[in-house]
């Protein structure tokens, strides 16, 4: 066979000094490399360190007028629910709590089930999309309610590697008004803990349900960040402490709110820079708590990030994407709150639904997001399309691992590297099977 020459351009896991062997997860580039001097062996990757998409089911509903609550179908029945995770995004016209904010959770393997406090004249517009993995995920999920004047709750889950977990949440929420205890952040702040917290001093008479699923997964790596933004501040930024490859890699966040809320005090939130996650608001009015996960994907995932406005006079607009996608195995994210929120002009409290999105994959080249009112007002919402790997490594046949000397017998790696470029020439003596003219069947994980 011919030889194959390439470079590994990003090692996702880190290289720990004085450690003879490293499983790391790469990509392969032919661009130029700069030698690591190190023992290398061949590792090609096994379907056992991959997670598998099964399918993606979608689909739009409603909360009716005078109903609290909506039961959904699933088009086909799903074979595991503890591989299989929920994202929905929703809005509405409603001005309280008791009517707009909704909780949402896997009830059984064919049916979700989505909840409000109260049963106004008002509706509720839902998009949702269940995630479904054969193999390669593990979500836990429960229900949280919080009664009385208690802020916040820990949740005991089963032990997760935090290193590749991420946190979904959602809160049904009584009240006639968005203030305090509105708004909820959900943080995984060990492997066995998972906090759930309101505005310091939130609470009351009211019974909040916090519905929350934690997502283990194999194949990326997450990175938690935590930030305040000051009451009086428009945007706040959180450094990455290790960079990420945009193209690979989503954002989740959620907030607490210390005041009474417009639609101007919420923010939305981009993945500004390979190392920079931003929270951007229209006014500055109240202080908020921080979380975001950022989750890069080493098993092929494609990310795409954008950013748009919903003009004066209207409730909705039609995204052009800049690279189409797979609709099969695609799913919208949003990065905001509770995967619905963005900011707004608007300066009236409670007024959530300029600022509360549904986002709808319309077509394979098309995302449609819809706000819950179409005022003289300006959104701004942020949006990314996840379109996940489709290769299913455990139909491959060949694998082998490879191997960093970082002791002082090798390469001498005294700290921890990031990132870097590794040279790997394939040929008959170290290669376990044939291979595709330029390296195609190969794959680095």
């Amino acid at each position: 066979m011919a030889n194959f020459s390439g470079i590994i351009e990003h090692v996702y896991a880190r290289a720990r000094a004085n450690r003879s062997r490293v499983r790391s997860c790469l990509r392969v580039s032919a661009s130029p490399c700069l030698l690591l001097a190190a023992s290398l062996c061949l590792f090609v990757l096994t379907g056992a360190h991959a997670a598998q998409l099964s399918k993606i089911q979608t689909g739009i509903t409603t909360i009716a007028a005078s109903s609290n609550s909506r039961d959904v179908t699933l088009p086909t029945a799903l074979a595991d629910v503890s591989k299989s995770f929920l994202v929905f995004s929703c809005t509405g016209t409603g001005h309280e709590p008791n009517w707009q904010a909704v909780g949402g959770y896997i009830y059984n393997t064919g049916a979700l089930h989505f909840q409000r406090d109260d049963s106004p004249a008002e509706i509720v517009k839902i998009r949702w999309q269940v995630f479904e993995f054969s193999s390669g995920v593990s979500v836990e999920r429960g229900i949280v309610d919080f009664a009385g004047t208690n802020p916040d709750s820990t949740v005991t889950i089963s032990s997760v590697d935090t290193d590749k977990s991420f946190v979904l949440a959602s809160l049904a929420r009584d009240g006639s008004t968005y203030g305090t205890d509105d708004f909820l952040r959900a943080n995984l702040t060990g492997t066995t803990t998972l906090q759930l917290d309101r505005y310091a001093g939130a609470g009351g008479d009211e019974v909040d349900s916090a519905y929350w699923e934690v997502v283990e997964f194999t194949g990326a790596t997450v990175q938690r960040l935590t930030g305040t933004m000051a009451n009086g501040d428009s945007y706040e930024q959180l450094p990455i402490p290790v960079p990420v490859d945009m193209d690979r890699t989503m954002v989740l966040s959620s907030h607490t709110h210390s005041a009474n809320a417009m639609p101007q005090d919420l923010p939305y939130v981009e993945l500004v820079t390979s190392d920079t996650v931003q929270f951007t608001r229209d006014q500055g009015d109240g202080e908020e708590d921080l979380v975001a996960y950022v989750v890069e994907f080493y098993d092929g995932t494609f990310v795409q990030h954008g950013k748009t406005t919903i003009g004066s006079g209207s409730d909705s607009v039609r995204v052009s994407l800049a690279t189409p996608v797979d609709t099969a195995r695609t799913g919208v994210i949003c990065p905001g709150h509770w995967t619905r929120e963005g900011t707004s002009t608007k300066d009236v409290n409670d007024s959530i639904g300029y600022s509360w999105f549904a986002f709808d994959l319309a077509d394979s080249a098309n995302l449609d997001i819809v706000r819950g009112d179409d005022g003289d007002i300006t959104s701004t919402a942020s949006y990314q399309l996840v379109t996940f790997e489709d290769e299913n490594y455990t139909e491959w046949t060949s694998h082998q691992e490879l191997y960093l000397n970082t002791k002082a017998s090798g390469a001498g790696v005294t700290g921890d590297v990031y990132k870097f470029p590794v040279l790997v020439r394939l040929s008959g003596s170290n290669w376990p099977g044939s291979a595709a003219s330029g390296g195609a069947d190969i794959r680095f994980c």
